[in-house]
């Protein structure tokens, strides 16, 4: 599956979330929850949706199970049999997936109080997520080889002249044409060769890319849209060509920034889990 899959399943998985939080709190005989509870022995008990009842810990272990998920793809890089299961990108967007959905069931997990020991540890979740969808940018930007992105770019503006001459007018000039068309794309995409000192020619790399991707959205809409989906993709591999070894700098002061806040939010959810456990079981006692 795709990010905007990823995406499409957190957004239901979401609204399903806060409908059941709706019902739970405003009217219970709407919940989903409660229809099963009636049906399943198994699932009967209080349908108060309060931090630390039934339906709040469900909440709370899914939410935790999301976020080891995560896991999974930096274990991908780092164990090598691993690495010929699915693509890098792929386990990204799961990554990235597992890091959305797993700070959702911890929000409802709270019944949106939250406080104490909890608030640290979500809202060391929420930069954990949000730091991480911008990493992935980041990564899409560097990811790929020199030659790779070369031969791709070879490939793009092959297409590019084979659109160009199927679209083109009689008697008109087709390499003018399609230089034209392409220089065009380029300008638009913010790809440059970059003079600036070295922390300065980093930052312009990420705006430039940033403000690039908008304007290519509304720069080629006059163009058939297969032309119009070769110039964007000849525009971005060529500004990748460029700026790829500033965003491999960018991702390793991404790196520095991210991994502390996801270190810290498992090691404040452990406390937490830990200690609610102990709560419980003295209570029972």
């Amino acid at each position: 599956m795709r990010l905007r899959g990823y995406i499409r399943l957190w957004i239901l998985l979401s609204l399903g979330l806060a409908y059941e939080a709706f019902a739970l709190n405003f009217v219970p005989e709407l919940s989903l929850i409660g229809y099963l509870q009636e049906r399943v022995p198994v699932l009967q008990g209080s349908l108060n949706p309060r931090p630390g009842g039934r339906i709040s810990l469900w909440y709370g272990w899914a939410g935790f199970s999301l976020m080891v998920l995560t896991n999974f793809y930096v274990l991908r890089k780092r164990w090598t049999p691993l690495r010929k299961f699915g693509s890098t990108t792929g386990w990204l967007d799961f990554h990235i997936f597992c890091g959305l959905a797993g700070p959702t069931f911890i929000l409802f997990h709270t019944n949106f109080k939250v406080g104490g020991l909890v608030a640290i540890s979500f809202w060391s979740m929420v930069v954990s997520f949000l730091s991480g969808i911008v990493g992935r940018y980041f990564f899409v930007q560097a990811a790929r080889q020199q030659l790779e992105l070369e031969r791709e770019l070879e490939n793009h503006e092959l297409r590019l002249r084979q659109h160009a001459a199927l679209l083109s007018r009689p008697g008109a000039d087709l390499a003018v044409q399609v230089e034209a068309f392409k220089l065009r794309a380029i300008r638009l995409a913010g790809a440059q060769v970059l003079d600036e000192p070295n922390g300065q020619a980093v930052l312009k790399a990420v705006f430039s890319s940033i403000l690039g991707d908008l304007r290519l959205h509304f720069g080629l809409r006059k163009f058939e849209p297969q032309m119009k989906a070769t110039l964007h993709a000849l525009a971005i591999t060529r500004r990748r060509i460029l700026y790829q070894a500033h965003f491999q700098q960018v991702m390793g002061y991404w790196h520095s920034f991210h991994m502390p806040f996801a270190v810290f939010m498992y090691l404040v959810a452990a406390i937490h889990i830990v200690v609610a456990l102990l709560f419980r079981v003295s209570e029972a006692a």
